[in-house]
């Protein structure tokens, strides 16, 4: 019986594990390794969380805590027993020395640490870094887009559209407020002015002549994972309209709260079909207002005009 319990206990670890790996976009890179994948996911902590100081409140009050039961326990617990059970004289004065000077050390030793740590300046990562270590993850949900596509939409093959002979479009919005987000959303507006986000909504639209295909996914940065992952294929001809305009609509928060959002929206309207519009924010206006830094238009702009010769 315990031997099933432990079968099924650790076959169910290893498919987590497998689907972690599975839905880990970086692992999709041709470089990738653990080594870089744990650097990469730590400077962007480091990031959006700033350089903190190793040395924290909880080990501070960890040096208080242990020096006093060394104290408590040499000079009192220990005397008080000895005495009661009638031991000798000589080995409970060892024991309360032994005790006293272990709480000196460790008082010692954890001022010297705190104040070792104070004098170290924690320098933050600078932009620059973060969009290194992104286009690491770039490449990364790149590869993994197209692998997704090819399983999900078996016409692919058979069309002579090759996804690696076309660059496709790269949008993404910042997203905290759906429950598909697993972690707090993170923002930050860089000295360039350009807000980045830890929590990412992911579309990529892989453009062909007569039709395109999208691949849309939840990215979060701190664990590098992408979630929820959607393929889809649109012929123009089946497209009814395409737009890029401000839109307000309610959402729930992470907390369950209900807000009124306002966005800047790139969004795909089909003419029919089971999903019959896909969309990206690529603005949220409160997080512009809270930073005063402003989201790249950029590639939105270029595709939102690809996509607008297209369809007629």
């Amino acid at each position: 019986m315990f031997y099933i319990l432990f079968l099924l206990k650790h076959t169910t670890e290893r498919q987590v594990n497998i689907m972690k790996i599975r839905n880990q976009i970086t692992v999709w890179n041709d470089d990738f390794d653990r080594f870089q994948e744990t650097i990469t996911r730590g400077r962007y902590r480091k990031y959006f969380l700033g350089p903190k100081p190793l040395w924290k409140e909880r080990e501070s009050t960890g040096i208080i805590f242990g020096t006093l039961l060394c104290f408590l326990f040499g000079w009192f617990i220990i005397p008080y027993i000895g005495n009661a059970a009638g031991l000798n004289p000589l080995g409970l004065k060892l024991a309360v020395i032994v005790l006293t000077l272990g709480g000196i050390l460790i008082l010692i030793r954890g001022l010297f640490k705190i104040k070792e740590e104070k004098s170290k300046t924690y320098t933050p990562i600078k932009d620059e870094e973060f969009d290194r270590y992104f286009q690491y993850d770039i490449k990364g949900i790149k590869n993994k887009s197209k692998a997704f596509l090819r399983e999900n939409i078996i016409d692919i093959a058979s069309s002579g559209n090759d996804l690696d002979s076309v660059e496709p479009f790269i949008l993404y919005s910042a997203e905290g407020y759906s429950s598909n987000v697993n972690l707090p959303l993170e923002i930050r507006c860089g000295d360039d002015g350009l807000i980045r986000a830890s929590n990412l909504f992911f579309m990529l639209i892989y453009p062909f002549n007569d039709i395109c295909y999208i691949y849309t996914s939840y990215v979060n940065l701190f664990d590098g994972t992408a979630k929820f992952e959607h393929a889809y294929d649109c012929k123009y001809t089946s497209i009814e309209s395409v737009g890029y305009e401000d839109v307000t609509f309610s959402t729930v928060t992470q907390q369950r709260k209900e807000v009124e959002m306002h966005t800047k929206t790139l969004f795909i309207k089909a003419k029919e079909g089971n999903t019959s519009r896909v969309s990206v924010n690529i603005i949220d206006y409160s997080i512009v207002e809270k930073t005063g830094g402003h989201f790249d238009e950029t590639e939105a702009l270029k595709a939102y005009g690809f996509l607008k010769s297209k369809v007629q």
